[in-house]
């Protein structure tokens, strides 16, 4: 996955769609492994786009939104 997110996003830096697409799928198979509510769901998304933010440069989240969701994801 990491090969294809770097190919994708050499052949389009700035296209955040290239990365919100992974987050979802990611998001979308750790609610089903790990049994994620709502609430579980929405910080595992925020704290996932703020890596691929890291990672890539492209603005995804809120950065107000990732210490609460790293604070709920510890506690769970």
């Amino acid at each position: 996955m990491r090969l294809k997110l770097q190919s994708m996003l050499s052949q389009s830096t700035a296209n955040t769609r290239t990365l919100k697409e992974p987050v979802r799928l990611l998001v979308k198979w750790s609610a089903q492994k790990y049994h994620l509510n709502r609430a579980g769901r929405v910080h595992m998304r925020a704290l996932l786009e703020s890596t691929f933010q890291d990672y890539s440069g492209i603005p995804l989240c809120q950065p107000e939104k990732l210490p609460k969701a790293i604070a709920y994801l510890e506690n769970e």
